[in-house]
Order: C-alpha cells, then structure tokens, then sequence
C-alpha cells in the first residue's frame, strides 16, 4: 500500500513537472491533461456535485444579500431614531454634575423601557442598582460635557414615554448604547 502511495505520488509530481515546463503547449492541451490527471486521481466533479455545489453558492449569495438589506433597514430606522430621539432639552443643567445626576436618576427607565420583554437583564441590573448607577454616573463624568449628558436624559425620556412603540424598544435592544454614543459624538466631541 505505501509502495503504490509512493509511486502514484512520484507519478504525480513527474506529472507535476512536466504542465510546469511545457509552457509551449496550447492552453486546451494544456487543460485536456490536467482533467485526465483528475480523472486519474478520481477528483473530477461530476455533474450533480457541480449542480449542487452551484446551488449552495447561490444559497449562501442570497443569504448573504438578505443579510444586508436587513442591516441598511436596521441603519435606516436607527437613523430615524436619532432623528427624533438625540437632542437636548430647551433648558440644560447648570452644571456637569446636575446633568450626570439626572441622568443617573432617569437610567432605571431606560432598563425599563428597553428590557421590557428581558426580566434577567432587568434583575441583573436592579439587583446592583446602586453601583450600577454609579457606574453610570462615572462614565458621564467621563464624558464631561452637560449637553451630552442631557441628551442622553431626553433619549430616555423618548424611549421610556407611553407612546413609543414596543417594536422600535426591541429593535433598540439590539444595539442599546448606539443612541448615547450619538449623543456624544455630536455634544461631547465639539
């Protein structure tokens, strides 16, 4: 077994050898050897491997473009949800320290409103309010500007009204920091 191993290997790369050197043969003689070299080796596909192989790439193609139209309308309502959500209200904190305390304040809102089908995550959370309130006041603080952080207190009070739709709390559930980090990158980053 090891003795026919060994000279269908060195057949192989004699074989090998001979497409590498012979660069003055024409392209179909070329192509006739190597499918008799596969057919040799018992590589070559036959017609319903082809068709299915075929099949699954398309498959996959497809799936691969539904997952992408599904991210641009996922990108396009969390625009809309920007749109409305980020800004600041008509009149801001005096200082950067009210602004982190209102939004500590009004946080327990937003696990409310946004884990509002999650029970795990709402006890995870409650279950260590008080650092995980610090925890969000640090990061604020961190921040260091007033208008971001009321941003972030008017995206809560947006989200955590009567009127805004469960689909849309679900959708944001996905990505729950993007809408603060929308108010940071366009308060805090002046």
């Amino acid at each position: 077994m090891r003795a026919t191993w060994l000279r269908l290997s060195t057949g192989l790369l004699a074989l090998a050898l001979t497409f590498a050197c012979d660069s003055e043969k024409s392209e179909s003689e070329r192509s006739n050897r190597e499918a008799a070299a596969a057919a040799a080796l018992g590589t070559e596909k036959d017609a319903a491997t082809k068709q299915r192989e075929e099949a699954e790439a398309a498959e996959r193609r497809k799936a691969f473009d539904s997952r992408k139209q599904e991210e641009a309308a996922l990108d396009a309502k969390f625009t809309g949800f920007s749109d409305v959500l980020v800004g600041v209200p008509a009149k801001l904190p005096k200082t950067l320290d009210a602004a982190c305390t209102e939004l500590m304040e009004i946080y327990p809102e937003w696990i409310k409103a946004i884990y509002f089908d999650d029970d795990g995550k709402q006890l995870t959370f409650f279950d260590s309010k008080s650092k995980n309130l610090g925890e969000i006041k640090g990061k604020c603080a961190k921040v260091a500007s007033i208008e971001a952080a009321a941003c972030m207190t008017h995206v809560i009070q947006g989200v955590s009204a009567e009127d805004f739709p469960e689909p849309d709390r679900k959708a944001i559930q996905g990505k729950p920091d993007h809408l603060f980090d929308a108010c940071v990158t366009k308060y805090a980053s002046k």
